[in-house]
């Protein structure tokens, strides 16, 4: 008989999935950035009588998961072994690295059994069916349930290997397979390794994901936007496209549009100037992808009320005065364009001629 899924690959405690206390929970973690290194992964179960099940879900973008991820296996007969669990990380619809354990029920207790998708295993062959890269080397894939550590309903922290009591689905060898632990989790809040850093201010989080499209980019949550305006396609993974994503109002969306209210518009110009006022009004007229200033047809151009003009880039008032400091606060003039001059001007507080 197949085996009955619960909680397929879902971040809950396994545990309150069911009363039934034969179990085993499947742990799926990996090292690997997400989605710069893996972006899903497949999980595949063998039941003692052969049937296969297997499920494939995305790590990133529309019905993501997060890593770790739990996969709850009950028995629906009384045949409690063997059970083999192979855990498959791709990119891209490449796979990066392979996981596979080979185990039994244990009757009346929940065991758990860790699929660690490592990065000390990418690359790695191993000659044997009946083997499996653990820590960068391979090792048979039976682990006997005995030792197995009991699921208590808790994620613990993970590494390359696993924690002290065979976390890593096997028995525990001395360390020799161990390595350091990893942030476990990256939109928590919490410091999963005891590092004194949590979430994506942990270095293990760089390229994981810290939100539903976010992911942890020096330091910082970075949620994606929409890349290109005029592709037809989701860039970011949102459910909307082009003119329907609000990344793209006031970007190019062909060569003579512009995204407004939602819908590609014609651009109003062929190049920006100041006799339309295109050249201080935030938006990119021309459709070239440079606003104001920063497009080089407003060289020399007004760029605000006063005499305030585009110089490299930048507005500038006349003179190339930014803002009053210094001398500036007692000249009687608008060296800023704002409206303000001396005393007046709120950059001139402090200043000892005031």
């Amino acid at each position: 008989m197949p085996l009955r899924f619960a909680c397929l690959l879902l971040l809950c405690l396994a545990a309150s999935c069911s009363d039934d206390v034969t179990e085993l929970v499947v742990v799926v973690a990996s090292d690997l950035a997400v989605p710069a290194e893996i972006d899903a992964i497949t999980v595949k179960i063998e039941a003692p009588s052969g049937a296969i099940r297997q499920t494939s879900v995305p790590l990133f973008g529309s019905g993501s998961i997060t890593l770790p991820a739990t996969l709850a296996l009950y028995p629906t007969t009384n045949v409690l072994g063997p059970v083999r669990i192979e855990g498959v990380a791709t990119v891209g619809g490449s796979e990066v690295v392979t996981r596979t354990i080979r185990t039994s029920f244990v009757p009346g207790q929940r065991r758990m059994v860790v699929l660690w998708l490592s990065r000390g295993c990418v690359g790695v062959t191993c000659s044997g069916a009946d083997e499996t890269c653990v820590g960068g080397g391979c090792e048979p894939i039976d682990v006997p349930s005995e030792s197995l550590p009991p699921w208590t309903g808790v994620l613990p922290a993970l590494g390359d290997g696993g924690v002290e009591g065979g976390m890593d689905g096997g028995p525990t060898d001395g360390g020799r397979d161990a390595g350091p632990l990893v942030e476990a989790i990256c939109s928590d809040g919490a410091d999963n390794d005891t590092d004194g850093t949590s979430d994506c201010a942990d270095s293990d989080c760089n390229g994981r994901l810290c939100s539903a499209r976010g992911v942890c980019v020096g330091g910082i949550c970075v949620e994606p936007m929409e890349t290109n305006c005029a592709n037809g396609a989701d860039d970011d993974g949102d459910a909307l496209s082009d003119c329907n994503d609000s990344d793209c109002t006031g970007r190019a969306c062909g060569s003579s549009g512009v995204c407004v209210g939602g819908s590609c518009s014609a651009c109003s110009v062929t190049h920006e100037d100041a006799l339309t006022g295109d050249c201080g009004n935030g938006a990119d007229d021309d459709c070239d992808s440079m606003t104001d200033c920063a497009d080089g047809d407003c060289d020399g151009e007004q760029c605000s009320a006063g005499a305030a003009y585009c110089l490299g880039g930048l507005c500038y008032c006349t003179g190339g005065e930014r803002n009053e400091t210094g001398e500036h606060c007692r000249d009687r003039r608008d060296n800023d364009c704002d409206g303000a001059s001396d005393c007046s001007d709120p950059d001139c507080v402090g200043s000892p001629y005031c």
